[in-house]
């Protein structure tokens, strides 16, 4: 039987918006809830997250845009560049908290501690542009979990299927 790995954080939930958004903790509690209710949260792996580093996340992200962003979440801004991606003083800290769960994930994967894995995040991180964010996205976790493999495991070819209404900006545009 396949091993899957599951990434989720509580902290997860403390990305909220400061008004109506389609992108909410709702998503993960429904999962949660959902994983639970049929029991497959007793067949999964539980995976924690372990913050990237400052190094991980920069192989994707200009340093100027993730002062920008740090300094907005600071300052209790309500959106950064793009309109449809909101912001609250937690966002900063828990984009980096959804990031390190992607990289979580993929680390047990290339490592054979799980055969594949389910990383239950957020903020999403597969449309935030090397120094923008957009699409709900802050950081790039799609991206930042790619580079890790091939910096620290020298994983050559990584193939990320970004499927949505607006597909494949963030990994291609965070390259």
């Amino acid at each position: 039987m396949k091993r899957v790995g599951y990434v989720t954080h509580p902290d997860y939930l403390l990305h909220v918006p400061p008004f109506e958004h389609p992108e909410s903790p709702d998503r993960l509690v429904a999962i949660d809830e959902h994983l639970r209710r049929t029991g497959l949260i007793e067949s999964l792996v539980p995976l924690a997250p372990v913050e990237p580093s400052e190094e991980d996340v920069a192989r994707v992200h200009d340093p100027d845009y993730l002062r920008r962003l740090e300094l907005a979440c600071r300052r209790g801004d309500l959106t950064l560049e793009s309109e449809d991606t909101y912001l609250n003083k937690n966002s900063y800290g828990i984009a980096l908290l959804a990031a390190a769960g992607a990289v979580a994930g993929a680390e047990a994967v290339v490592t054979g501690k799980v055969d594949r894995a389910f990383c239950a995040v957020r903020p999403p991180g597969h449309h935030a542009a090397r120094a923008e964010g957009m699409g709900f996205c802050l950081l790039n976790n799609t991206a930042i979990a790619a580079r890790y493999l091939q910096a620290r495991h020298g994983v050559s070819r990584i193939l990320i299927v970004d499927w949505d209404v607006h597909h494949g900006n963030g990994p291609r545009a965070s390259s």
